[in-house]
């Protein structure tokens, strides 16, 4: 079983998606998949955009 804590998380609960922080999540062994994953381009709020990287877990 992995775990993981840490301090101020937000979790949007209406969302069909959760972002990681991939710094965060790695030390327990979530790490980009580029074989089975593909790059996207998130929007938030004001429109600012993030390239991001989208795998089911």
């Amino acid at each position: 079983m992995l775990s993981l804590i840490s301090q101020d998380v937000l979790l949007d609960t209406g969302c069909s998606t959760t972002i990681l922080d991939t710094d965060e999540v790695e030390e327990i062994g979530l790490v980009i998949d580029r074989a089975n994953g593909r790059p996207r381009r998130m929007y938030g709020v004001g429109g600012e955009s993030e390239l991001c990287y989208e795998i089911r877990a």
